[in-house]
Formats: structure tokens, C-alpha cells, sequence
């Protein structure tokens, strides 16, 4: 790949692009205007392939990228901001949750609306409509999980604060009996542990080191032998193991 005039676009600044055939290679372009000085600026490469030279010009795009559409649908700006709302959090169990509650709940319930027209009365109704199928610690990571898409948003200016803020603090009937549910005796994960192991082995050795250490699944499976101290029956939990999606 050649480049010539590295000027970089400036945030927010609106881009022509062009693609040009020139003896078998080709020259990606894309000009635009200097807010400050109102000179033509450009920024150009050549590459072997048409395809790179457009992967380059939609790279180049997305850096100027600041404000979506403001009358974007929810889906299309979880599609836009990809993983940003996951930053700061475990990817081997939180990360993972909370795309498989966009993904399940709030797209099908919401991913239709103009994220502008998502009110606190709005996301106060699908909670409620939630809550007859959910779990409390489900409807719980859902309704983050949408505060955390949501606070991008308001980041982006495409709205001014965020509405699922205060009804990530609701309390309900439901959520406020599964606070109080008896923790389960050790009798009873041993038995939970027992039937894991007539599915392999290993799994009920994991359940009860889950349970016994109070370790995520990703502490557990980063756990060796060296990480146990016999004499004192001490468990040291070093490092984490998990896979990225």
C-alpha cells in the first residue's frame, strides 16, 4: 500500500470519496473541506485489490464517525456502536451476559423504536412485560445491559439523559423475595455437584469449586495444582481463563 497527503479528516467533518482504476491497481481518495482554514484537504492510498480499497475508505469514514442519525432505531445503533457498551467488563461472564440479553429481550421488545423516542415510560412498560418471564437476577442484567447501551447515547447526543437510568433501580415484589432466598446447604450443591458428574467427571469437581470458593467459572478454570496450599488449606486465585466471542 502507497499513501500520499496524510492529512488526517478531522472528527465530525463530511467526506468524498472516490475509488480509481489505474494500471491494474487502484487509489482510494477521500477529500473534504478544512472547517478552519477552508482548504481542500486529502488523504489517498493505493492498494493491489478494489476490496482493500474500500475496507480503507470505510476506515477512514468511521474515524470521522461522531453523531449517528439521530432518528436511528435501537437495533440499527447497537449494530453501530458494536461492543463499546461492554467496556470495563468481564469478558469471560458479564460481557458475554449482556449480549445474550440484547440479543434475546431488548432487541425484540425495543430494537424497532428511534432510540429518541425511548422513554422512561416506554422501558418502564417492557419491564414489566419481562418480568413474567424472567428470573429477577435476568431481568436485572437485562435492564443494565440497556442502561450501558443507552448511556453511549447519550455520549453520541442523540439523546439528552438516559431513561432506563432510575428503572435500574426498581424494585419489585419479585426481585425484592429472590433477596431473601435461603442460600443452598452444602447437601444441596453436593447433590446439584453429583448429578453434573454423571454428565462427565470434571463437572462436578467445577461446581463444587465454584460454589466452595465463591470463584467466577473463568477463576476456576484458570486454577493448578500450585495454586493450593495443602498445609493451610488455602486457595489462591492467581489468574482467570476464558475464550473471547
Amino acid at each position: 500500500m502507497n499513501t500520499k497527503h496524510r492529512h488526517v479528516p478531522p472528527i465530525g467533518v463530511h467526506l468524498t470519496q472516490d475509488i480509481a482504476n489505474r494500471h491494474g491497481r487502484f487509489r482510494a481518495r477521500a477529500r473534504w473541506s478544512d472547517s478552519a482554514s477552508h482548504e481542500r484537504r486529502s488523504y489517498s492510498a493505493t492498494f493491489d485489490r478494489e476490496g482493500e480499497a474500500r475496507t480503507f475508505l470505510e476506515q477512514l469514514q468511521s474515524r470521522t464517525h461522531i453523531a449517528s442519525d439521530p432518528l436511528i432505531s435501537l437495533a440499527d445503533y447497537i449494530v453501530e456502536i458494536g461492543d463499546r457498551y461492554l467496556r470495563g467488563l468481564d469478558p469471560s461472564s458479564t460481557a458475554g451476559g449482556y449480549r445474550g440479553s440484547i440479543r434475546v429481550r431488548v432487541l425484540p421488545a425495543l430494537g424497532h423504536l428511534a432510540v429518541r423516542s425511548i422513554s422512561t415510560a416506554v422501558i418502564d412498560r417492557t419491564i414489566d412485560r419481562w418480568e413474567g418471564d424472567c428470573s429477577p437476577s435476568t431481568l436485572k442484567n437485562t435492564v443494565s445491559a440497556l442502561t450501558r447501551v443507552l448511556d453511549e447515547a447519550v455520549r453520541d447526543e442523540i439523546i439528552a439523559a438516559n431513561p432506563a437510568r432510575t428503572r435500574a433501580r426498581r424494585r419489585t415484589p419479585s426481585s425484592t423475595a429472590d433477596l431473601a432466598r435461603k442460600i443452598p446447604t452444602l447437601g444441596e450443591v453436593q447433590s446439584l455437584a453429583d448429578a453434573c458428574r454423571r454428565v462427565h467427571v470434571a463437572y462436578g469437581d467445577f461446581v463444587l469449586l465454584s460454589a466452595l470458593l465463591a470463584a467466577r467459572v473463568s477463576e476456576v478454570a484458570g486454577l493448578v495444582v500450585s495454586d493450593i496450599d495443602w498445609d493451610n488449606r488455602l486457595v489462591t486465585i492467581a489468574r482467570q481463563h476464558f475464550e473471547l466471542a
